[in-house]
């Protein structure tokens, strides 16, 4: 009975315990300090006291970077290498690894078809190796900033008990910002553009996407975005979003996701205003009309009030847990007070039994 009570402990603790780590974070299933690089930078690198390159270069010029690689592990390793756009994503965050975040259509030359790099690049156990990337600037000059970013993706070998072909397992990725530039990018005015607004869905919520354009070759730094939605024909704000510290990406698309909670949403023509503004005094100002069709307006509310009906409720949980162990426990305990009783009674009529046996022998 004892074992018995020390696993229904063990149980419950488990069920009260695993919901609340839910949420940890996966760690990585490989040793990043198996795998390092270096980068060298050439002389005309704007900024030396950086990891990533920040070349100033002529129209029409070519230039070969090198960039060491090295495998510190006891293992061979194959590394793959890409050339991505930078690009930013909805939270205003920029992106210079693969993604598939969109450029806007004022983007003139993507650096991904303007460098060349070897594809895979194969590294013994403990060795090192130096790769060349090379850079082919169009013959028409332009301005402000060409910018992306160069991903190492290691590989490793494993082998299979098979005669098939070894698995090559995914373990980790390093990106390396590229900028390349003619000239001097701070005289550039920066320019903001709303393309429009669209329903999406986004982590099993429907929202309202605002995109917005950086249609300027040039950074966008410590943005701040406001969207205010209200019923066309009134004035009381039914949903709202502002959030600061955002950066853009030049020639990039942000799509801004506003949520569509608290309020249920009605069909409708509906005003979207939208304010964009930087530290250094830009700002920008749009409104706009948009409209939810009945069919639009009844899978939001649907899908909030699942959300909301099914949204795990941390503490009406662990108080019905607890109820369940009190009941659990206390049905344990009648069990086991029974059951002493009823061993004590069955001793107490063995010992009368036996004391009447005795007298009779006495007898």
């Amino acid at each position: 009975m004892n074992h018995l009570i020390r696993c229904m402990i063990s149980f419950f603790f488990l069920l009260i315990v695993l919901p609340i780590q839910g949420e940890a974070s996966e760690s990585m299933g490989s040793n990043p300090n198996e795998f390092a690089y270096e980068v060298v930078l050439p002389e005309n690198q704007k900024r030396t006291d950086v990891g990533y390159y920040d070349l100033v270069m002529k129209a029409g010029e070519t230039q070969t970077l090198q960039l060491k690689l090295f495998n510190l592990s006891s293992e061979s390793m194959k590394i793959s290498l890409s050339v991505n756009s930078a690009k930013t994503n909805g939270n205003g965050l920029i992106e210079y690894g693969e993604n598939q975040l969109e450029t806007d259509s004022s983007l003139t030359y993507d650096i991904k078809k303007l460098v060349t790099t070897p594809k895979e690049v194969l590294l013994a156990p403990h060795s090192k190796k130096m790769v060349e990337l090379r850079i082919d600037l169009p013959a028409k000059p332009f301005i402000g900033y060409l910018a992306g970013g160069i991903q190492l993706t290691p590989f490793r070998y494993t082998e299979q008990t098979t005669k098939e072909e070894a698995v090559i397992l995914n373990e980790f990725a390093y990106v390396i910002g590229l900028l390349i530039s003619e000239s001097d990018s701070h005289q550039l005015a920066p320019e903001m553009a709303l393309n429009g607004m669209s329903l999406k869905k986004r982590d099993g919520q429907y929202g309202l996407s605002v995109s917005l354009s950086n249609v300027q070759p040039v950074f966008l730094e410590n943005l701040t975005t406001q969207v205010r939605i209200r019923k066309k024909g009134t004035k009381a704000i039914l949903f709202e979003k502002k959030q600061s510290d955002m950066r853009m990406a030049p020639n990039s698309v942000m799509n801004f996701p506003v949520e569509l909670e608290g309020t249920e949403l009605d069909s409708g023509d509906y005003v979207v205003e939208v304010t964009t503004s930087t530290t250094n005094g830009k700002h920008w100002m749009w409104k706009k009309e948009f409209t939810f069709s009945k069919l639009e307006a009844q899978r939001v509310n649907e899908i909030n009030n699942l959300t909301k009906n099914g949204y795990f409720n941390q503490p009406l949980f662990l108080g019905c847990t607890l109820v369940l162990c009190i009941v659990i426990f206390g049905s344990v305990w009648v069990i086991m007070r029974r059951n002493t009783h009823l061993s004590n009674g069955r001793r107490k009529r063995t010992g009368n039994y036996i004391n009447e046996k005795k007298k009779k022998k006495t007898n």
